[in-house]
């Protein structure tokens, strides 16, 4: 897929790929073939809060606002897909 962009030629579009693991979070570009066109990342730090250790999810989410929309000034991103390790989970 190909995604317009006002500017004299299009931009192939690219998948962001939001990795959650146990020590990194990642932010991967990858075209239609699945070669990686850039990736950013971030240590995953744990917070000792009570009542239990708990993932700093403030602090992903700002880095993913902040990755995110930076890497879009670059790529046209047309679809995004997660991923996390077995051992988060997220109760609500």
């Amino acid at each position: 897929m190909v995604i317009p962009t006002g500017a004299d030629s299009p931009r192939e579009s690219a998948i962001l790929v939001f990795d959650i693991g146990k020590t990194n979070v990642k932010l991967l570009v990858m075209n239609s073939t699945g070669s990686i066109l850039n990736v950013l990342k971030t240590e995953n730090r744990s917070l000792d809060k009570p009542p239990y250790l708990q993932l700093d999810t403030e602090g992903v989410w700002n880095w993913l606002m902040d990755s995110a929309s930076s890497l879009a000034q670059d790529h046209a991103i047309a679809a995004i897909v997660t991923s996390t390790h077995g051992c988060a989970a997220a109760l609500v």
